[in-house]
C-alpha cells in the first residue's frame, strides 16, 4: 500500500471515529457513558497506524501515532474489520471470536462493551433520540 494511500485512510478513520464520538455526545444515553469514563485506549490498525483514544471527564481526544503506556484497554484490528465492527456489521462476541478485534487489558470483556458501544454507530431506533 502506498503512503498516500495510508494517509487517505488514516484521515478517513480519524473523522468517522470523531464523528462517531461527536453524535454519542449529542444522545443522551450514550453521552451519560462518555461522561462515566475514564480510560486511555490504545487502538492499532495493523495496515494503517497506531492510535490513542482518551475518554475524559465526558469528553474525548483522538491521538494519531501515539500509544498510552497506562491504558486500561489495547484493541488491535484491520482498517477493513475496524469498520465492519463499528458500523455494527459485526457485534462484540462475533468481533472477538473470529480475531477480527482483538483486546488485551484487565476486564476487557466489560471495557470493550462500554467503549465499544461509543466506537460504533448508533442502533437506527437511538438516532430518533438525538439532541441538536
Amino acid at each position: 500500500m502506498e503512503e498516500s494511500e495510508k494517509q487517505n485512510l488514516r484521515e478517513m478513520f480519524y473523522n468517522t471515529l470523531d464523528d462517531l464520538l461527536k453524535e454519542k455526545k449529542r444522545h443522551p444515553k450514550f453521552n451519560k457513558k462518555l461522561e462515566s469514563l475514564n480510560v486511555n485506549v490504545n487502538l492499532t490498525l495493523e495496515n494503517i497506524g497506531d492510535y490513542e483514544i482518551i475518554f475524559k471527564n465526558g469528553d474525548y481526544e483522538i491521538l494519531e501515532n501515539e500509544r498510552a503506556e497506562d491504558a486500561k484497554l489495547e484493541i488491535t484490528s484491520t482498517f477493513e474489520n475496524f469498520f465492519k465492527y463499528s458500523s455494527r456489521e459485526i457485534n462484540d462476541i462475533v468481533a472477538l471470536l473470529t480475531g477480527k478485534l482483538k483486546v488485551k487489558g484487565k476486564r476487557h470483556l466489560f471495557l470493550l462493551l462500554k467503549v465499544g458501544s461509543l466506537l460504533k454507530a448508533l442502533p437506527e431506533k437511538e438516532v430518533k433520540n438525538l439532541t441538536s
